[in-house]
Protein backbone atom coordinates (compact mmCIF):
# COMPACT_ATOMS: atom_id res chain seq x y z
CA UNK A 1 0.00 0.00 0.00
CA UNK A 2 1.27 3.50 -0.77
CA UNK A 3 0.19 6.43 1.41
CA UNK A 4 1.26 9.97 2.19
CA UNK A 5 2.93 9.71 5.57
CA UNK A 6 5.35 11.83 7.56
CA UNK A 7 5.59 13.52 10.92
CA UNK A 8 3.49 16.28 9.36
CA UNK A 9 0.88 13.95 7.81
CA UNK A 10 -0.10 11.19 10.22
CA UNK A 11 -3.79 10.67 9.44
CA UNK A 12 -3.08 7.07 8.25
CA UNK A 13 -2.41 6.25 11.93
CA UNK A 14 -6.18 6.26 12.45
CA UNK A 15 -7.19 3.41 10.15
CA UNK A 16 -4.88 2.66 7.24
CA UNK A 17 -1.77 1.64 9.16
CA UNK A 18 -3.62 -0.57 11.67
CA UNK A 19 -5.36 -2.27 8.73
CA UNK A 20 -2.09 -2.75 6.85
CA UNK A 21 -0.44 -4.27 9.92
CA UNK A 22 -3.40 -6.58 10.56
CA UNK A 23 -3.31 -7.79 6.95
CA UNK A 24 0.48 -8.03 6.74
CA UNK A 25 0.74 -5.41 3.99
CA UNK A 26 3.94 -3.58 3.17
CA UNK A 27 3.48 0.19 3.25
CA UNK A 28 5.45 2.76 1.32
CA UNK A 29 5.30 6.36 2.49
CA UNK A 30 5.36 9.04 -0.15
CA UNK A 31 6.29 12.60 0.82
CA UNK A 32 8.09 11.51 4.02
CA UNK A 33 9.59 15.01 4.23
CA UNK A 34 6.20 16.72 3.82
CA UNK A 35 7.02 18.17 0.41
CA UNK A 36 10.31 19.53 1.71
CA UNK A 37 8.93 21.15 4.87
CA UNK A 38 10.73 18.74 7.21
CA UNK A 39 13.98 19.23 5.30
CA UNK A 40 13.78 23.00 5.70
CA UNK A 41 13.05 23.58 2.01
CA UNK A 42 9.75 25.43 2.42
CA UNK A 43 8.74 28.38 4.57
CA UNK A 44 6.74 27.03 7.54
CA UNK A 45 4.42 30.05 7.55
CA UNK A 46 2.59 28.56 4.56
CA UNK A 47 1.50 25.49 6.50
CA UNK A 48 -1.01 24.85 9.30
CA UNK A 49 0.09 24.89 12.93
CA UNK A 50 0.23 21.09 13.13
CA UNK A 51 2.83 20.96 10.38
CA UNK A 52 4.84 23.74 12.01
CA UNK A 53 4.80 21.74 15.26
CA UNK A 54 6.26 18.78 13.38
CA UNK A 55 8.99 20.98 11.92
CA UNK A 56 9.81 22.46 15.33
CA UNK A 57 10.13 19.00 16.92
CA UNK A 58 12.31 17.68 14.09
CA UNK A 59 14.49 20.79 14.11
CA UNK A 60 15.06 20.58 17.89
CA UNK A 61 16.10 16.93 17.76
CA UNK A 62 18.29 17.55 14.72
CA UNK A 63 20.10 20.33 16.57
CA UNK A 64 20.60 18.15 19.66
CA UNK A 65 21.95 15.19 17.70
CA UNK A 66 23.98 17.01 15.06
CA UNK A 67 21.87 15.45 12.32
CA UNK A 68 19.94 17.20 9.59
CA UNK A 69 16.20 17.55 9.99
CA UNK A 70 15.73 15.43 6.86
CA UNK A 71 17.63 12.52 8.41
CA UNK A 72 15.64 12.77 11.64
CA UNK A 73 12.31 12.81 9.78
CA UNK A 74 13.28 9.92 7.50
CA UNK A 75 14.66 7.88 10.40
CA UNK A 76 11.33 8.31 12.18
CA UNK A 77 9.40 7.02 9.14
CA UNK A 78 11.77 4.05 8.86
CA UNK A 79 11.28 3.39 12.56
CA UNK A 80 7.54 3.08 11.96
CA UNK A 81 8.28 0.10 9.69
CA UNK A 82 7.45 1.97 6.50
CA UNK A 83 9.50 2.33 3.35
CA UNK A 84 9.92 6.03 2.47
CA UNK A 85 9.66 7.01 -1.18
CA UNK A 86 12.50 9.48 -1.68
CA UNK A 87 11.88 12.43 -3.97
CA UNK A 88 15.52 13.38 -4.36
CA UNK A 89 16.62 15.61 -7.20
CA UNK A 90 20.38 15.55 -6.79
CA UNK A 91 23.05 13.02 -5.93
CA UNK A 92 23.89 15.03 -2.79
CA UNK A 93 20.27 14.78 -1.63
CA UNK A 94 20.30 11.04 -2.26
CA UNK A 95 23.40 10.61 -0.09
CA UNK A 96 21.84 12.83 2.58
CA UNK A 97 18.59 10.87 2.62
CA UNK A 98 20.24 7.45 2.57
CA UNK A 99 22.18 8.52 5.66
CA UNK A 100 18.91 8.12 7.59
CA UNK A 101 19.41 4.35 7.41
CA UNK A 102 22.18 4.65 10.02
CA UNK A 103 20.21 6.90 12.40
CA UNK A 104 18.75 5.42 15.59
CA UNK A 105 16.59 7.79 17.59
CA UNK A 106 16.33 7.02 21.30
CA UNK A 107 13.07 6.47 23.17
CA UNK A 108 12.84 10.01 24.52
CA UNK A 109 13.38 11.52 21.08
CA UNK A 110 10.75 9.23 19.57
CA UNK A 111 8.28 10.16 22.31
CA UNK A 112 8.87 13.89 21.73
CA UNK A 113 8.28 13.48 18.00
CA UNK A 114 5.16 11.42 18.63
CA UNK A 115 3.78 13.86 21.21
CA UNK A 116 4.27 16.82 18.85
CA UNK A 117 2.62 15.13 15.88
CA UNK A 118 0.15 12.53 17.19
CA UNK A 119 -3.29 12.61 15.57
CA UNK A 120 -6.53 12.24 17.47
CA UNK A 121 -8.56 9.15 16.68
CA UNK A 122 -11.74 11.25 16.12
CA UNK A 123 -14.98 9.85 14.74
CA UNK A 124 -16.16 7.12 15.18
CA UNK A 125 -13.76 6.39 18.05
CA UNK A 126 -14.70 9.42 20.13
CA UNK A 127 -18.38 8.80 19.40
CA UNK A 128 -18.32 5.22 20.63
Amino acid sequence: MQIEYSLAARSPDRELLPMARALGLTVTAWSPLARGLLAGKRPPSRFPASRRQALDAVTEIAAETGLTSARVALAWVLGQGLLPVLGTRTLAQLHEHLGALAVRLDGKQLERLDAATRVRREYPYDFL
